[in-house]
């Protein structure tokens, strides 16, 4: 944990039978491995759940804190990251869930303009793999010229929508937004199938029999990354190309 500069959270379903959500918050090393932190069970995904969540951490080391908070676009998680340890540098913005957005919003699109859904959607990873801030507000620049020579309805309403959302209120979910760290939470989010597939066997637990779970599974993350485990999950923070 203190090695870590950034700090990424989300919460998955399916493990209860109450249905409440399970919250995990972790960070990525130099190789872009995903290594847990804390876990919660939580009735919510409010601020003081996530508060809470990130307290827990910030009390191993109260000088403890992460610079990057990369999350989905929740305000609760927002809100929570401030509470305990103050404004991030940057507030990353999962570009996984930019795309599950918008492919969700141009799935709506007439047949009329699948095609041009279709080049939206490249027109967007392009933007993703803008390097620095200037470029990413020319490439924006750019693509909001382009689209909004377009005269249909549909598409005008797309760009307007994606406009303030992704490009206004939550607009760092290019490469260069935090530059040498991640941009998706996808290593968390294998860890979530993980946790499905390997501990509840796909089956949802009563909270009781899930906590128990829990605390195996945790022991066992936490024996992977003993120095002294012939198998240590390492966590390097500088990789080197020859």
């Amino acid at each position: 944990m203190q090695k870590a500069r950034m700090i990424q959270t989300d919460a998955t379903y399916k493990l209860t039978w109450q249905g409440y959500p399970f919250l995990v918050a972790g960070t990525s090393d130099a190789d872009y491995v995903f290594h847990p932190l804390a876990v919660a069970v939580t009735k919510g995904e409010t601020e003081d759940d996530f508060a809470f969540l990130f307290r827990a951490l910030h009390a191993r080391n109260l000088e403890w804190k992460p610079e990057i908070l990369l999350a989905d676009a929740s305000e609760a998680i927002t809100n929570g990251f401030k509470a305990v340890f103050g404004e991030p540098d940057v507030r990353a913005m999962c570009f996984f869930h930019v795309v599950q957005n918008v492919d969700k919003y141009l799935r709506r699109f007439s047949k009329k303009n699948r095609s041009a859904a279709q080049e939206l959607r490249e027109d967007i990873n392009v933007l993703q793999t803008s390097k620095s801030q200037q470029m990413f507000l020319q490439a924006s620049a750019l693509f909001l010229k382009k689209w909004r020579k377009n005269t249909d309805k549909e598409i005008l309403e797309f760009i307007e929508y994606f406009e303030k959302e992704w490009l206004i209120v939550h607009p760092n979910w290019y490469e260069g937004a935090a530059p040498g760290f991640l941009s998706s939470n996808n290593g968390l989010e294998g860890t979530n199938a993980i946790i499905k597939k390997e501990h509840t066997l796909r089956e949802r637990l009563p909270v009781g029999q899930f906590v128990n779970v829990t605390e195996s599974m945790v022991r066992q993350w936490s024996k992977r990354r003993d120095p002294r485990s012939i198998n240590c999950v390492f966590f390097p923070t500088l990789v080197v190309s020859l």
